[in-house]
């Protein structure tokens, strides 16, 4: 996975970026949304958070902390967004036992 975008995050020289990846809050803390709108490569933070789903856990996925200005409960509902579209081979059968995934 490329992520040579990453030296041009915004939080990468951020001083307390660390403490991001253990999220307390419910909502995006104003700091962190600041810094997030403000980012460069916003959409590719994202998109390697999802390829990142998608490649390993899938389903029971569980983002660690706040991603491209969004809570891990907004990051998880867009890996399953673009899970249900981008479905594996025999997965069809098995999402709908598979735990931590919602509704269709």
């Amino acid at each position: 996975m490329d992520r040579s975008w990453m030296s041009q995050a915004a939080c990468a020289a951020h001083p307390h970026a660390g403490t991001w990846i253990t999220p307390r809050a419910r909502s995006v803390p104003e700091h962190i949304a600041r810094t997030c709108q403000a980012c460069p490569v916003k959409q590719d933070c994202l998109a390697d958070e999802v390829q990142y789903a998608a490649s390993t856990f899938r389903w029971v996925y569980q983002p660690a902390g706040y991603r491209a200005g969004l809570t891990p409960s907004q990051i998880k509902t867009v890996i399953h967004e673009y899970l249900r579209q981008h479905p594996v081979r025999g997965e069809e059968s098995h999402e709908a036992s598979t735990p931590g995934r919602p509704p269709a």
